[in-house]
């Protein structure tokens, strides 16, 4: 029947819970299943007031720390720029691409908040690469989306807009 003596986690029967094998069938059956709106409202209004405690919160910490990351990789370190990629070097990247982001034309002037200055991205992804037709300036969000993958497609992308203005 799919059902187990035991506490009441999973069903509204009272003394039985799924078996493993019966939790797995109704979660692969509702995969990719679309929530309703009904169902998404109930689920917003039940959560609002709540909040963990600090304690949870640091517990929630540790659960995802290191290994247990899902964005770990086996502790590769992001490692040290060379001495020669300096704020000098940024500069007069910067000042090449009339300090303007290379991808949506923002001037930096027009920053605001944290990010104030315009990112250097390195096109190849080699940051002991200080080629100035490896360097490319970008604002802060689009520097962003060019770490999410499609490498190569950025890498394409960026070295014809490089190309295109040492002409």
């Amino acid at each position: 029947m799919g059902f187990k003596k035991g506490n009441t986690f999973g069903t509204n029967r009272k003394g039985c819970k799924f078996t493993v094998e019966h939790r797995e069938k109704i979660s692969k059956a509702l995969t990719g299943v679309p929530k309703s709106t009904e169902h998404k409202e109930r689920v917003s209004k039940a959560k609002l007031g709540t909040k963990a405690s600090v304690e949870t919160k640091l517990k929630m910490s540790l659960m995802r720390r290191l290994e247990k990351n899902a964005s770990w990789k086996g502790g590769i370190s992001k490692g040290i720029y060379p001495e020669e990629y300096n704020d000098s070097l940024r500069e007069e990247i910067r000042k090449r691409d009339k300090y303007t982001c290379q991808e949506c034309t923002l001037h930096q002037e027009d920053l605001k908040g944290k990010f104030k200055l315009l990112d250097i991205h390195h096109i190849n992804y080699n940051k002991y690469d200080l080629d100035f037709i490896n360097l490319i300036t970008l604002c802060h969000s689009c520097h962003m989306k060019t770490n999410k993958g499609k490498r190569f497609f950025w890498m394409a992308h960026f070295k014809e807009i490089v190309g295109k203005n040492n002409m």
